[in-house]
Order: structure tokens, then C-alpha cells, then sequence
């Protein structure tokens, strides 16, 4: 009996243990971050394309050269730092699946210990009831 008590207050406390882990993954998959760098990734390409759109016109309608190539040298700023802000979005959103599915798995191993825990509680119950009607049933013959 002792023993079933102890395995019980073991899984009281792993289950604990279980549900702040839970609680913590919950939190830290904050997909803000990665929604803003997606948003970066989106407002960059958008600039790079009006930009390339309007140095298209500009050098169709033979405007400054200068003008042009100072545009031109933006353009390649902008699209020099694509890279970097794709693969920033990518990283954020591959932690994202990663905490994901790290809290999938903490949640089940919290369902499996609270159903290991409840089948404990059950088995502790029922040595009780049988202690219980061996004990009445001695009182019983005396």
C-alpha cells in the first residue's frame, strides 16, 4: 500500500513538473516575431519590386543617369539584405515548429502520466476496499 502512495505522490509531482513545462512552451511559442520578420521579408520585396518598376521607367523615358544609378545602388542595398531577412523569417518560423512540437509531446507525456496516475489512484483504491473487507469480515468472526 505504502508503495502504491509513493508512486502516486512520484506522479503528482512529475505531472506538475509536466504541466509547468506545458505552461512554459505555451509562452514561448510567440509567433509575433516571426509574423514581423515575415512581414520585413514582404515589405522588402514589395520596396526592391517599386523600385526596380520605377528605375524601369526612368531609364525608358531617358530621365538622369545619375538619378538611375544612384537608384540602381539602392536597389542592390536592399537586395543584398534579402537574403539575411529570408533566412531570419525561415529561422523564426523553423524554432516556431520546433517549440510546436515540443509542446505536442510534453502534453502527451502529461496525458500518459495523468492516466498512469489515475490507474495508480484506482489500484491504491481497490487495496483499500479489499484491506477494508478483510478487516470487517475478521470483526465479523470475533
Amino acid at each position: 500500500m505504502s508503495k502504491l502512495t509513493q508512486v502516486s505522490v512520484t506522479l503528482s509531482a512529475r505531472i506538475e513538473g509536466l504541466r509547468s513545462a506545458v505552461e512554459n512552451a505555451t509562452t514561448a511559442v510567440d509567433d509575433a516575431a516571426e509574423r514581423e520578420a515575415a512581414e520585413e521579408r514582404e515589405r522588402l520585396a514589395s520596396e526592391i519590386q517599386a523600385l526596380r518598376d520605377h528605375i524601369g521607367d526612368l531609364t525608358r523615358n531617358k530621365q538622369d543617369p545619375a538619378l538611375i544609378a544612384a537608384l540602381r545602388d539602392e536597389m542592390g542595398d536592399l537586395e543584398a539584405r534579402q537574403p539575411e531577412v529570408t533566412r531570419e523569417a525561415d529561422r523564426l518560423a523553423a524554432n516556431r515548429r520546433a517549440l510546436e512540437q515540443s509542446l505536442a509531446n510534453l502534453r502527451a507525456e502529461l496525458e500518459a502520466a495523468e492516466l498512469e496516475h489515475r490507474n495508480i489512484s484506482d489500484q491504491a483504491m481497490k487495496v483499500r476496499e479489499h484491506i477494508e473487507s478483510l478487516m470487517h469480515a475478521r470483526r465479523s468472526r470475533h
